[in-house]
């Protein structure tokens, strides 16, 4: 276990770049300094009861339809690290990144404080909790379930154009979401320097390839020690 003023300094030193200058925690949870500029536009922003929100926060008095995703954290780890390379400036390596991320010191972290109360209230009728694990196993059966919560059934033959459209390998060569462009100006600009693609790999388990025996057992450790009392796994 890392102590908290070294993780601290570890932000500071291979975590920080010219467009992220820094972090605060705000209510437990870690955000980049420019929050703190944006954050009264986010407390008034105006909620449409038609809204339908991906992977955020409720607002209170508002009937909006909530879609969430979660992923293993082990792989999300993984995939985050090599975003964090690739997006956000991270300059240290794999192991320095799994210290962070044990210790909520990512954005948005802690992981479990973000994922766990949206997992209470999966069964709120306005509310779809969604797992990566199962997009990936059968795509066409959640398409259905979201289209279904979203009360816009599909036919069969739309279930079977979007699946095509919406899988990891379609979506990885679409310019419109694999943030090539976006890649592409971060090393014409010197902006990053790593190497790498937006879209990687998407597979499941992909951790086990990738994280040492020891590793593992202590996610497992921090899993079990955060997930107790409820019913996630």
């Amino acid at each position: 276990m890392v102590a908290v003023d070294e993780l601290d300094k570890l932000l500071e030193e291979k975590f920080t770049s010219t467009f992220r200058k820094g972090y605060v925690v705000i209510n437990g949870f870690t955000f980049p300094k420019r929050y703190q500029e944006l954050k009264e536009e986010f407390d008034n922003l105006e909620v449409d009861e038609e809204d339908v929100w991906i992977c955020s926060f409720p607002k209170s008095d508002a009937k909006l339809q909530i879609i969430y995703v979660a992923r293993d954290p082990k792989d999300t780890c993984i995939s985050y690290y090599h975003h964090s390379k690739l997006m956000e400036g991270f300059t240290g390596d794999f192991g320095e990144f799994c210290e962070l991320f044990l210790a909520g010191k990512v954005n948005f972290g802690p992981y479990w404080g973000h994922v766990l109360p949206f997992w209470e209230i999966r069964n709120s009728p306005n509310f779809l909790f969604l797992k990566y694990e199962d997009m990936k196993s059968n795509l066409g059966k959640v398409i259905k379930q979201v289209s279904e919560f979203l009360e816009r059934p599909l036919g069969d033959e739309q279930i079977e154009i979007l699946t095509k459209h919406l899988s990891f390998e379609s979506m990885k060569a679409n310019p419109a979401v694999n943030y090539e462009m976006v890649c592409d100006l971060n090393k014409r600009f010197k902006l990053i320097e790593h190497e790498g693609v937006f879209m990687r790999s998407g597979t499941v388990g992909g951790y086990k390839a990738v994280m040492s025996p020891e590793v593992i057992e202590r996610f497992d450790e921090w899993i079990k020690e955060n997930t107790q009392g409820t019913d996630y796994f």
